[in-house]
């Protein structure tokens, strides 16, 4: 009981740094994944998706930086949907 409550501790005060290399490839790799299919940016909001990314890697609290990285992959999409239809 005490080691659980000692592990969950540990995990609360070891979170990655937002602008660590772990993070922000996380962080990619979530609004690519967001982008790749359209799915909604609301996405990251949704308290299922957040316990999904907890579950893969609890070291990983999702960034305000993803809609960011979510709306320059949306542009470059619609940049390269252009250049198809001139």
């Amino acid at each position: 009981m005490l080691l659980k409550q000692f592990n969950q501790i540990y995990l609360f005060f070891s979170k990655y740094a937002n602008s660590s290399s772990k993070a922000l490839d996380i962080n990619k790799a979530v609004a690519n994944f967001i982008v790749s299919d359209m799915r909604p940016l609301s996405i990251v909001d949704n308290l299922e998706f957040k316990v999904l990314l907890q579950k893969l890697d609890p070291l990983y609290v999702a960034d305000k930086i993803i809609p960011e990285i979510y709306n320059d992959k949306k542009e470059d999409i619609k940049q390269k949907l252009a250049k198809l239809h001139q």
